[in-house]
């Protein structure tokens, strides 16, 4: 299977849980799919815990014909909030439409916690919310629902010509 003329599938990751798939490289390699490692951070401890994800891509490299770019996502990150911690405070502008279309990551679809997500800041915002438990302010984005379980929505597109029993 490949993907339409013109089309340039990619897979980006964090890779940080790709030795749990040992099926992946031979998949990249049948849909001709590149894999995009997204690199989050330049610091030494953050390459350090990198190495081990730098040689299994070696590794798949060398035993298949994949393509992978390591993309340093970090150089380009904007802040969607103000302050820090505990501290952190929603943008108020009441604006909606305006911060969809001034986000830089709104086409980034996240899966995350077995759902999928529009937007990769509310993704995880329960855990910043877990952490440093944030204020009033940021209750109506921790409301989001995101799009899951995704195992049920595999399972139903799976389900080919979706007879039931």
């Amino acid at each position: 299977m490949t993907a339409p003329r013109g089309t340039q599938l990619e897979l980006i990751t964090n890779g940080l849980r790709l030795e749990r798939f040992p099926e992946l490289p031979a998949l990249l390699e049948q849909t001709d799919t590149r894999l995009v490692i997204s690199v989050h951070h330049d610091a030494p401890e953050y390459k350090r815990a990198m190495q081990p994800v730098r040689e299994l891509v070696m590794r798949w490299q060398a035993a298949h014909a994949i393509r992978v770019h390591w993309r340093g996502s970090y150089k380009h990150w904007t802040r969607r909030y103000h302050g820090y911690g505990s501290a952190m405070k929603p943008f108020s502008d009441g604006d909606q439409r305006a911060s969809w279309s001034n986000c830089p990551a709104k086409l980034c679809v996240q899966m995350h916690d077995d759902k999928l997500w529009k937007c990769p800041a509310l993704a995880y915002l329960p855990m910043q919310h877990a952490k440093y438990q944030l204020g009033a302010a940021w209750q109506p984005y921790l409301r989001y629902q995101a799009l899951g379980p995704l195992l049920e929505v595999a399972a139903f597109l799976a389900r080919e010509d979706d007879r039931r029993a």
